[in-house]
């Protein structure tokens, strides 16, 4: 942990007591600024409150990670064997037809 960390924590914690002041729409709109909010009671923390940028950032990083992890598992499984494009297609019960109308799709 940097100088510059420490210093920006107290940008970071609010507490309670804030909430019970009225201090609630003041706390939401710095969390829209700085991304996040550690809420404190009794000197623990209770909960993080996250912008809704950040909160869609981190859904979208989970969910990328299950993916790999899905796709990593499904490699492994398969002992790196390719699989043709027609057979794929065949066992999907998908044919040349139902593919017509749409366009190219670029897999990265």
């Amino acid at each position: 942990m940097n100088l510059n960390t420490i210093r920006n924590m107290d940008k970071e914690i609010v507490t309670i007591s804030a909430f019970n002041k009225g201090q609630a729409g003041r706390i939401f709109d710095e969390v829209e600024t700085v991304g996040h909010k550690v809420v404190f009671k009794n000197n623990r923390r209770k909960a993080i409150i996250l912008s809704p940028i950040m909160y869609d950032a981190l859904i979208e990083m989970v969910a990328d990670q299950l993916l790999l992890e899905d796709a990593e598992k499904r490699i492994s499984n398969s002992g790196n064997k390719e699989v043709p494009f027609d057979k794929v297609m065949k066992a999907s019960g998908v044919s040349e037809e139902d593919l017509k109308g749409w366009e190219d799709v670029e897999v990265e």
